[in-house]
């Protein structure tokens, strides 16, 4: 046939496209990564120390997580009360599957529920989760078709759910999902915050801490695939964890950040644990493998571990099983560093912050983000308490503070910095206020299912 003699040509053009658009990306992303402004932050911005008592926080933790596991493990699954979590979101990545999980996993304590999931997302499925984090549950963990089927949505209101009498509800889960009950980030089990007062500063993150970390149990072969990795990199503690997120990241949801900008944060917490001329080590966790090399070259002086495989599956290959275990493995590997820098506009980076709260044996806990603040979305309403009474100066655009104020920080402006922006639970006034003059507040909230019993 005639096209015959064309086809030596038509297999080089089809070469030439394909190695030709590889070789485009390639140059795409060098120009995303090397190329892009690079702004001047301030050198102090968004570093929080977060204070325990570790001896009762890690008592009162190991309590959580009995309690968290009795309520996932009933003895008779087809009798208990389930709330069956539909996973959707088609674009989301780990830590924001992670974090998705999460917020049904709030809802299912709060209800008294057995959390089921089932997972309707072209980017994850139940078997690919579970290859690496343990089941949710060991006696209930198989979702019943029919009651998929047939089970009403779940519905509440504040800290009722309005579909109580239904054994079995479902929820789907995606990212334009709002909380409709108090059983969401940023509250705390009214039975816990008596157990944690006084005893750390942030006790509504570290209950946000203990949920995901029930999530992100690891199997016991990525144990072993974590301490081998231990043993390659020579990682050992005290150790700063540094996440440094690009590629994709930085085209559409965050802005770029020098190395630099990151490692003067670095260099500030190793500061905390330098002991004589000892190298300091730093885990680095990247989707950029050029990072890893720049760091060698500019901080010679500092042991710098990374997974080299990792940053180049997360870039190459982010679909794949691979790239799904590099993930859990750099996960793991910074929350188990004492200090972490990083960007809390991505989830990975917060989720790192939830697991080291629950991780950490120190009495103190730095975390340093360059750009947001930390959130979680499908939170509830961020408030704080005023600790030091505060009266407004010549500035026309403050509100006045008393002491054992609560304040609704405006989500418009959600960075609180120096100056926080939010309005006044008591005189409903809106507008600024020192943020050196008030703290966290964790709102209380009756979770159903979190039985605090004396006998666990």
């Amino acid at each position: 046939m005639r096209w015959k003699k064309y086809f030596p040509s038509i297999f080089v053009v089809i070469i030439f496209v394909f190695f030709g658009s590889q070789f485009a990306l390639i140059v795409y992303n060098a120009k995303m990564f090397h190329e892009t402004p690079q702004r001047v932050v301030p050198k102090n911005y968004q570093c929080t120390t977060v204070r325990q008592n570790p001896e009762t926080t890690v008592k009162v933790g190991k309590k959580v997580e009995k309690i968290i596991y009795k309520l996932q493990n009933p003895k008779q699954c087809k009798s208990a009360r389930k709330l069956i979590c539909i996973l959707l979101a088609g674009g989301c990545g780990h830590g924001c599957l992670i974090h998705h999980i999460g917020i049904c996993l709030f809802l299912a304590i709060g209800t008294n529920r057995t959390l089921q999931l089932h997972f309707d997302t072209p980017t994850y499925t139940k078997d690919q989760f579970e290859s690496a984090y343990l089941p949710l549950s060991e006696t209930c963990n198989e979702v019943d078709e029919h009651e998929l089927a047939t089970s009403p949505s779940m519905q509440g209101n504040g800290s009722h759910e309005t579909t109580e009498h239904h054994k079995v509800v479902k929820l789907e889960i995606e990212d334009a999902f709002i909380p409709f009950t108090n059983f969401a980030p940023l509250t705390i089990p009214t039975q816990l915050k008596s157990a944690l007062d006084g005893a750390h500063d942030r006790p509504h993150h570290w209950w946000i801490g203990h949920v995901l970390a029930y999530v992100t149990r690891v199997q016991p072969s990525v144990k072993v695939d974590l301490k081998q990795l231990k043993r390659k990199l020579g990682f050992s503690n005290p150790a700063v964890g540094l996440h440094i997120r690009r590629s994709d990241k930085i085209i559409n949801e965050a802005e770029f950040y020098s190395l630099e900008d990151y490692m003067y944060h670095v260099t500030n917490l190793l500061g905390l644990h330098r002991a004589g001329n000892s190298r300091m080590n730093v885990f680095l966790a990247t989707d950029d493998p050029s990072v890893y090399k720049e760091a060698l070259r500019k901080y010679p002086t500092y042991n710098i571990m990374t997974i080299h495989e990792n940053s180049l599956s997360a870039l190459w290959k982010r679909e794949k099983q691979e790239s799904f275990f590099g993930i859990v493995h750099d996960l793991q590997l910074l929350s188990e560093c004492d200090q972490f820098v990083g960007t809390f506009s991505s989830n990975v980076g917060r989720l790192v912050y939830s697991l080291m709260l629950v991780k950490s044996r120190k009495e103190s806990l730095t975390v340093c983000s360059l750009d947001d603040d930390y959130m979680y979305y499908k939170r509830i309403r961020r408030y704080q308490e005023v600790l030091t009474e505060h009266k407004p100066t010549n500035a026309s655009d403050e509100i006045e503070l008393q002491v054992g104020d609560i304040v609704h920080i405006n989500p418009s402006y959600y960075k609180c910095d120096q100056r926080c922006f939010g309005t006044n639970a008591r005189n409903r006034k809106t507008g600024f206020y020192p943020a050196k003059k008030v703290k966290e507040y964790a709102q209380p909230v009756m979770y159903r299912g979190f039985g605090w019993d004396n006998d666990l």
